[in-house]
């Protein structure tokens, strides 16, 4: 069936030369347009990979605030020092125990509840013991968040901790065999 040729108003143009105007326009356009439309679908992608990697950070992460917070709250954790025996005995977190990353096995976790969550430390941002300390309990079927900035930062909020050598600066041992 042929359309009906249909005139605008003021133009005197009739329809189906407009819509052949504005799809040439279009057409001439549709690059840049087609460059646009990715341009703002790649950045919406990285927004939202951007926005699932820090949803997936905080899930696995605790500073020393919500670690101390969790704490004064009552909230059932258990903090690990994953550091050397010698490390823990000079400084720890009030209230941790020690279970070296190297040694942590079923056998050395035996005692811990697997539905309490486990806060991993060691001695700092340059120390990788939490890391490994937390990947290996999270192998092994604990939950388990690692505490950001370790002791050192933990000292730094001014939070209580225990040991034989309270103050005196710690190093990292993570190098060290236990």
């Amino acid at each position: 069936m042929p359309h009906k040729s249909v005139k605008f108003r003021h133009s005197g143009q009739n329809l189906n030369e407009g819509r052949t105007k504005v799809l040439r326009t279009f057409c001439h356009f549709k690059p840049i347009y087609n460059w646009v439309v990715l341009r703002v679908h790649q950045k919406v992608n990285a927004m939202n990979d951007q926005i699932s990697f820090y949803e997936e950070k905080i899930k696995y992460e605790m500073d020393a605030w919500d670690v101390h917070d969790a704490i004064n709250r009552g909230e059932k954790m258990i903090i690990i020092d994953a550091r050397s025996k010698e490390s823990f005995t000079d400084e720890h977190i009030k209230g941790a125990v020690n279970i070296p990353y190297r040694t942590m096995t079923s056998e050395s976790t035996s005692h811990i509840d697997k539905n309490t969550l486990c806060v991993v430390y060691c001695s700092g941002i340059g120390c990788n013991a939490s890391t490994k300390g937390a990947l290996k309990m999270t192998q092994l079927g604990f939950k388990v968040k690692e505490l950001i900035g370790g002791i050192e930062w933990w000292n730094q909020e001014g939070y209580e901790t225990e040991g034989i050598s309270l103050g005196k600066k710690l190093l990292c041992d993570c190098q060290k065999h236990n």
